[in-house]
């Protein structure tokens, strides 16, 4: 998947499949900094929820949706994306996850 936008399909089938523990969405602020920094990319990110136990089912980039400034040394809105199993939720958050539900107007 390679960096696309990527939106979870999850068909009655897939959800079943979960068992009981259904699927989340999490994301992180990647920590982009314009003009300075690209922050931390989808796969590093990634790799942390792997080593953490954590099995991530899909994965994408995208923003929180807020408006941005075009000022060098500003925030950019770039966000992680990753679905995983509920059951794995806390966890995520101890790393510094959260869930998505919480952006008001999250685009990927």
């Amino acid at each position: 998947q390679d960096g696309e936008r990527v939106a979870a399909d999850w068909t009655v089938a897939r959800w079943q499949e979960c068992g009981n523990s259904p699927p989340i969405e999490i994301y992180q602020y990647t920590g982009e900094i314009q003009c300075q920094s690209s922050g931390v990319d989808l796969y590093t990110m990634m790799d942390q929820l792997l080593n953490a136990g954590i099995e991530v089912l899909e994965w994408g980039w995208g923003t929180d949706g807020l408006f941005y400034p075009s000022v060098c040394g500003s925030g950019t809105g770039n966000i992680n994306r990753f679905t995983i199993r509920e059951q794995a939720f806390d966890l995520s958050q101890q790393l510094g996850f959260s869930p998505i539900s919480e952006l008001e107007a999250p685009t990927w």
